[in-house]
Formats: structure tokens, C-alpha cells, sequence
């Protein structure tokens, strides 16, 4: 007699997150019966990101205001610690875990993927009401190639984030993908 098996059977579904923004299609992830198998490759070479803040209560407020537009909730707090996501906790906010006081780092950013070019304009028109400064407004940039289109601010505390759209239809057209 066999068990059930907790295993997903091989689908496609489509992912979707409610937010302040609405109802917003986060893409199709397929699913086989080796996502869970511990050689299978991740969907992502990142685990998570973590971003220090000098001012908790208000980069979690600037945070709750962006992310939504982006399709990504809150997913988990701990006292000085926010997680946020589409399905798990990838990009962190919080005060610095040694207590020290928190640094921008030269040369870093973060980019959150966007679905749509209307979603990069509504990233930065939601960051800047937040209280970020503009450092980059949303369009192509030539040094990125034709499929982009994203743009950047600084956060409360100086940390340059991005939102970023990549157009598979016309890199796949052009040979890029």
C-alpha cells in the first residue's frame, strides 16, 4: 500500500500576490517532482538580502509603501527585522545584528524584478512619495541593452535600490536570451 506523498505533480501555476497595488501575476514558476530533491538547481543564487537601518520604524513604513507595487508582501517580522517576498522571506530589513550603527556600501545595490515597465514607473513614483531620492528615473540606459528598463532611488538611509524589467520577448529577438 503506498502513502501519499507530499510531492507536487508536475504543473505550471501562476503566482499571484495581494497587496496595495491589487491582484498582481507574479509570473509562472513550473514545478516537478525534483524541487525537492537536494541537488535540484534553486531558482535563484540568492538565498536573501539584508538591508541595516538607523531608523527602523521608518524604513519599515518607506518598505510597506514600495514593496506592494512590486507584487512583494511582508512575509515575517522579529523584533528589528522585517522579511519581505512573493513566496518566502528574500530581501530583509533591520537594525545591524552587532548593534553598531548602519553603513551604505560603495558600489551596492539591491533590484527588485519588476513584470512590466508600468511597474518599474510605479516602484519609483511610490518611492519617491515614500521619501526616497531619485537616483536614476525609470527608462532604458544604452549600457544595459535594449531589454531594460528600470530605475533607481536611494532608500531612508542611503541605500540604492532598484526595480529592473527585462524584456525576454526582445532579448530572445535580438539573440540576447
Amino acid at each position: 500500500m503506498s502513502q501519499p506523498s507530499d510531492t507536487p505533480s508536475p504543473t505550471t501555476t501562476t503566482n499571484t500576490t495581494k497587496g496595495n497595488a491589487g491582484t498582481i501575476d507574479t509570473g509562472s514558476q513550473k514545478h516537478s517532482d525534483q524541487t525537492d530533491r537536494a541537488d535540484a538547481a534553486p531558482p535563484s543564487v540568492l538565498s536573501h538580502v539584508s538591508l541595516g537601518t538607523n531608523d527602523y520604524d521608518k524604513a519599515i513604513a518607506f518598505y510597506d509603501a514600495v514593496m506592494p507595487v512590486l507584487g512583494i508582501q511582508k512575509i515575517m517580522e522579529h523584533p528589528g527585522a522585517t522579511a519581505y517576498g512573493r513566496a518566502f522571506p528574500e530581501f530583509w530589513v533591520q537594525t545591524p545584528y552587532d548593534g553598531q550603527t548602519a553603513t551604505v556600501g560603495n558600489g551596492t545595490h539591491i533590484a527588485f524584478v519588476a513584470t512590466s515597465k508600468a511597474m518599474v514607473d510605479a516602484f519609483h513614483t511610490a518611492g519617491l512619495k515614500a521619501g526616497a531620492t531619485d537616483d536614476g528615473p525609470p527608462g532604458p540606459r544604452k549600457d544595459y541593452g535594449e531589454p531594460y528598463y528600470g530605475s533607481f532611488l536611494r532608500d531612508l538611509d542611503g541605500n540604492k535600490i532598484e526595480a529592473t524589467f527585462w524584456d525576454m520577448a526582445l532579448a530572445q529577438k535580438l539573440g540576447m536570451a
